[in-house]
């Protein structure tokens, strides 16, 4: 039981810094494109 749970919390924790890090990734894309003259 212990065991289960503990897995379950760990995969929680990577799926959620995994999403963080990913969605910080986009961000930054979105900000430097935005920031990027795009005319030039």
């Amino acid at each position: 039981m212990r065991r289960a749970q503990f897995t379950w919390l760990h995969l929680h924790h990577v799926i959620r810094s995994l999403a963080g890090e990913a969605s910080a990734g986009i961000v930054t894309m979105v900000l430097q494109a935005g920031i990027t003259p795009k005319e030039t």
